[in-house]
């Protein structure tokens, strides 16, 4: 899981079943890719048995000043299935949801919303194990996850009174960051008398949008056009004045009714642009098929290791806003060992 394509948000998994966590130091290309110059953050779950039955839940609830209560229910059973062929399920999930703390302005493009950044989460995970004979084990195993934040999280220090945990957002458009990722994997160990065989198979697709304020870019970008030293209006000396209101030969901070846009106050929008807005909107999609395999010595006395990995990893980053630009990318990888 990385963080790819245009203003990408959190990657990480939002789980709790977690066995341990591996903190592996740069590089680590060889076993994991390109990316992996500085390192690689591994996050191991619990794994399915065929003995162990379990059960454990959980329950969070917290409050944030200023704002909204956040919970977060979680819970996790695994239990044989079969005594037969020694499946289990462990099944897990949890859903969070964080606290709101700005509230957006009412403006003409935007109603009122409380609580405007709020976030949700729900994560899934599912897992059987399939042990249909001693030196085989079959594991299959699916992971889901779908955030939503409702809108930016910034706050606008004009509209805003800190002291009395008032956060407003002026922006005048909504900016929401859905984000949905599944990961279903496949791992086959196999006992071959002096090695075993270990083999790994997943695949990963994740579809985000981002978005930034792209309206408060653009009028600020407006007015600063209007500014002398800006290259967009001479006079007829040649000086950098700015570019001036029809008309007139001075500059828009002198002539121009409508100056300034957007100042420390807030958004001034003139007459006619009345709920005017160009939200910046970006999609990040990215799709890894990875296949590893493993033949390594049971014998302790032996160490013999052949390790394999190939990845097939896509990624596409289009931005939304005027006309569309997009970054795609196909990247294929094998290491062998």
């Amino acid at each position: 899981m990385r963080a790819l394509g245009f203003n990408p948000d959190d990657t990480l998994p939002k789980t709790f079943d977690l066995d341990r966590v591996e903190v592996l130091r740069g590089p680590q290309g060889t076993l994991f890719g390109a990316g992996s110059e500085g390192g690689t953050v591994r996050y191991i779950m619990t794994q399915p048995s065929v003995t162990k039955e379990s059960t454990y839940v959980r329950s969070e609830v917290s409050i944030t000043r200023g704002g909204e209560p956040a919970t977060r229910p979680a819970s996790h059973m695994a239990a044989p299935s079969s005594t037969t062929c020694s499946a289990i399920a462990p099944v897990s999930g949890t859903a969070m949801t964080a606290a709101g703390s700005t509230a957006s302005t009412p403006r003409p493009c935007r109603p009122w919303d409380k609580n405007s950044n709020h976030a949700n989460t729900v994560a899934a995970r599912m897992a059987f194990l399939i042990q249909p004979k001693d030196g085989l084990r079959i594991t299959p195993s699916i992971m889901f996850q779908n955030s939503r934040k409702h809108d930016f999280s910034t706050y606008w220090p004009a509209y805003t009174d800190v002291s009395s945990g008032n956060f407003k957002n002026a922006t005048p458009e909504r900016l929401p960051y859905p984000d949905r990722y599944y990961l279903p994997a496949l791992k086959i160990e196999a006992d071959l008398g002096p090695v075993e065989f270990i083999s790994n198979s997943s695949y990963y697709n994740r579809l985000e949008h981002t978005a930034y304020q792209g309206t408060s870019y653009d009028l600020a970008y407006f007015q600063s056009i209007g500014w002398a030293g800006s290259g967009y209006g001479f006079d007829a000396a040649g000086n950098d004045i700015g570019l001036p209101c029809a008309g007139s030969a001075g500059p828009p901070g002198v002539q121009c009714s409508w100056y300034p846009l957007l100042d420390a106050k807030g958004v001034h929008l003139p007459p006619g642009f009345t709920g005017y807005a160009t939200p910046n909107l970006m999609t990040n999609a990215q799709e890894s098929y990875t296949q590893e395999f493993r033949l390594q010595s049971t014998d302790v006395r032996q160490s013999i290791q052949v390790d394999g990995r190939c990845v097939l990893d896509t990624r596409e980053g289009i931005q939304h806003r005027g006309v569309e630009g997009s970054a795609d990318q196909s990247v294929l990888q094998c290491v062998v060992r």
